[in-house]
């Protein structure tokens, strides 16, 4: 480094000190180095000019006071330093935060229904367009085997159809079947039901309850279904004449046939049959013996063959008025009569008067 003499006396204001060599030159402290400053109001000051080149700012230097003079507290407060004012037409707009959030959230909506949109065309027009056929349903349809045709010649032999379920319906009641109640006030000595009406040609082969002699057995007629003969089918199933006439007077459950076996073991055949309180007894009388008398098969009655019939006669038995029939052949008669409202038939006397003993 060159000796350099320095004078302090020499010092010059604002002219830096010299150094040595490769050294920098050294400032004066008191002169302080130049700064070139750029502040906001620089800047707008040159844009406002129309200076592309932005100045330094220069601070104004406030003049020297008058030696002597002392500054005002106003002027020493940095506080008093009013920035500049900014022109608020010369910033730029800048995007307000809840602008973009606002336009944000409409983004996320259209974009959620466009999504569901497709989502809903997909699932229900164009999945069922290519791959609905695949799910479905196959109808099942009731095939039916077409009749076989049989060669020629052979007969044909028609198809065999299942039959059809059977609905059970249900069955209404039926009525209950009349019971028949015996006339007699002294019961007979056997009673037995026949499915048919006891004839005097059917009447030897007969089965009777019980062998018993003298004896009276009550016969009911009564068919497989539980019906009871009727006074008319029992009067045309023996005599052969029609009685449908008097089927109102007499009911069914009141009519009955009979067997009289006497001592010897020989039976006869007749009929009980008794009318009902609302039928009129004389005219039920005069009505049954026009009828029963001019019959033409009375001897239907009879188990062998009475002879030629004669003509009808009154009689008397047990104070009850009978008529009576007798036939060319010994020991045959017909016997017909009243006991109150009670009819009694008998193809002999004996058994007649039997019968009429039990109804007193």
């Amino acid at each position: 480094m060159a000796n350099d003499n320095i004078n302090p006396g020499q010092w010059q204001q604002n002219k830096p000190l010299g150094t040595g060599e490769g050294e920098s030159p050294m400032i004066n402290p008191a002169q302080g180095p130049r700064i070139e400053a750029r502040t906001m109001g620089s800047d707008i000051s040159s844009i406002q000019t129309g200076d592309a080149t932005p100045k330094a700012y220069t601070p104004q230097q406030p003049a020297p006071a008058p030696a002597g003079t002392v500054p005002s507290a106003a002027s020493l407060n940095p506080q008093s330093f009013e920035l500049p004012q900014i022109d608020p037409g010369s910033q730029s707009q800048v995007p307000q935060e809840p602008a973009k959030k606002e336009k944000g959230v409409f983004v996320a909506l259209v974009t959620f229904i466009i999504i569901v949109g497709l989502a809903a065309l997909g699932y229900f027009v164009i999945y069922p367009l290519f791959f609905g056929s695949q799910f479905a349903p196959v109808a099942i349809q009731e095939t039916q085997t077409p009749p076989i045709t049989p060669p020629a010649g052979e007969p044909s032999v028609p198809p065999v159809s299942e039959p059809a379920p059977a609905t059970s319906t249900p069955e209404a009641p039926q009525p209950e079947k009349p019971i028949y109640v015996s006339v007699l006030k002294t019961p007979a000595d056997g009673s037995v039901e026949s499915a048919s009406v006891v004839t005097g040609a059917s009447l030897r082969g007969f089965m009777l309850p019980s062998t018993q002699n003298p004896s009276i057995t009550e016969v009911v007629n009564k068919d497989a279904s539980g019906n009871l003969g009727s006074f008319g089918t029992i009067m045309q199933g023996i005599f052969g004449g029609d009685f449908s006439s008097l089927l109102s007077a007499f009911p069914e459950t009141n009519v009955s046939e009979f067997i009289y076996t006497d001592q010897k073991g020989e039976r006869t055949l007749g009929v009980i049959a008794q009318i009902n309180s609302s039928s009129s007894l004389a005219g039920t009388k005069s009505a049954f013996a026009q009828i029963f008398e001019a019959s033409q098969g009375l001897a239907g009655i009879f188990s062998s063959d009475p002879g030629t019939k004669g003509s009808w006669k009154d009689g008397q038995t047990s104070g009850v008025s009978n008529r009576y029939l007798a036939f060319s052949n010994p020991g045959f008669s017909l016997n017909y009569g009243w006991s109150g409202t009670t009819l009694v038939i008998s193809g002999s006397y004996e058994g007649f008067k039997a019968v009429l003993q039990r109804l007193q």
